[in-house]
């Protein structure tokens, strides 16, 4: 439980750490999609999608030894004679056409890199995945991490797998995103709740479509993050029905759309949130006159052996802000309800890391605890601190820097933290 100092009202620099064990491998892709035939098939799409743009007989002749009566098994023949040549072209009687274009540097390094992989050179083609992936190739990520999870050419790693998967669904491939879910799942499903619900914000639709495959401990742990949304008001027991699958869609349309306004459209700035300041006197009645339509009630906390009183803040059932106090004034307010944003439009349940423009290296600490990482970022007059939630590790530099290319693009805004300047 996080507890604010009595008699330190300003807060330190957080001191950096590495965030998060080794994520063991629990449930791996391949398991888990060979355990039943929806799961074979959505590994079987995984892989054609990889290749379908592929200019390498190889590659095709691979997919049908893997796959010879597969959902794309005509085309992959079909592509096989067009590439050697004994398909009619699709411009025929239309004179020659343009010269077709040399690959891109990423596309070139793919097609070697899946040509390595098909003849059992694993560790030629980890280096040339991991070029191809440098140059921006999201397909490169999700090999990468194929690689990774079951120690083909590169020493097992689980941690790095996860990393490449969230990149590939960074750059665009949502398959990405469902294998990460599906590494996490056994063993970390608080961190595979996170990403399932940063799937449903890009592509509702996969996110709808695992719901099915996932451990009943991965849709628990759902099922928890939506009824804290407002979104879920059903029994959390682990089970998809039609209340789950309908928070999980009312989840995914909040990204473009205002989440459940839990705080009454209560802003916070450098000099307080809605009408509490840094003068506001630390007494229930003063603070119902500047929160008015929230309730006001007293809560003991106790933390390390000591116990202090606090004001929370509520509204239709459920905790928005807790506040702190000093020498009979405000001392610090912890902000949680979805909807409450600053003033320039950084909105809890909402806004997600890549809002933050604030310098990541100056502003930014990383803490550790039992769900995986959480960023913590200081506005630029440190009156405000945001909190962002990681599905994913965020690994650190041997200075103690962060490691940008760990950063996570779906990390969403869970709170804040304002403290007065005064």
């Amino acid at each position: 439980m996080e507890r604010i100092a009595m008699n330190n009202p300003r807060p330190t620099k957080l001191r950096r750490g590495l965030i998060g064990p080794a994520a063991a491998a629990g449930l791996g892709l391949l398991a888990a999609l060979g355990a039943t035939p929806s799961r074979a098939d959505e590994f079987e799409r995984t892989y054609w999608s990889m290749i379908v743009s592929k200019q390498d007989v190889e590659v095709f002749e691979t997919y049908l030894k893997r796959y010879p009566d597969g959902e794309h098994a005509e085309e992959a023949r079909q592509r096989i004679a067009e590439l050697s040549g004994t398909a009619a072209p699709a411009n025929a009687g239309s004179g020659a056409g343009a010269p077709t274009p040399a690959p891109a540097p990423a596309e070139a390094l793919l097609e070697q890199a899946v040509a390595a992989q098909s003849k059992g050179d694993y560790p030629t083609a980890a280096m040339l995945y991991s070029q191809a992936a440098e140059a921006g190739s999201g397909d490169a990520h999700m090999h990468l991490g194929f690689l990774y999870e079951f120690g083909e050419g590169v020493a097992q790693n689980s941690e790095e797998a996860l990393r490449h998967y969230q990149a590939a669904g960074d750059l665009g491939n949502p398959d990405g995103h469902v294998a990460a879910i599906y590494l996490m799942a056994a063993d970390q499903p608080a961190r595979a709740a996170d990403l399932v619900l940063a799937l449903a914000r890009k592509d509702p639709a996969r996110a709808a479509g695992v719901l099915d495959t996932v451990t009943q401990a991965t849709l628990t742990e759902l099922q928890r993050r939506l009824a804290a949304n407002g979104l879920y008001a059903s029994a959390i027991d682990g089970v998809t029905g039609p209340g789950t699958r309908a928070a999980l869609a009312a989840y995914a349309a909040m990204g473009t759309a205002s989440p459940p306004a839990a705080g009454g459209g209560l802003v916070v700035s450098h000099t307080g949130i809605g009408g509490v300041t840094s003068r506001t006197a630390y007494e229930a009645d003063a603070l119902r006159q500047a929160l008015p339509g929230l309730e006001i009630e007293t809560r003991r906390i106790s933390a390390e052996g000591m116990s202090e009183m606090v004001f929370i803040a509520r509204k239709d059932g459920g905790d928005v802000m807790r506040i702190e106090g000093m020498d009979g004034r405000v001392s610090a307010i912890r902000i949680s309800g979805a909807g409450i944003a600053d003033e320039r439009g950084m909105t809890i349940g909402r806004s997600g890391f890549t809002d933050f423009k604030g310098d990541i290296g100056r502003d930014c600490s990383v803490r550790e605890d039992r769900e995986g990482a959480t960023l913590l970022c200081q506005s630029e007059d440190e009156a405000i601190m945001y909190f962002f939630t990681s599905p994913m590790p965020v690994f650190l530099n041997a200075d103690g820097s962060i490691r940008l290319n760990t950063l996570p693009a779906t990390a969403p805004l869970t709170g804040m933290l304002w403290y007065p300047l005064d």
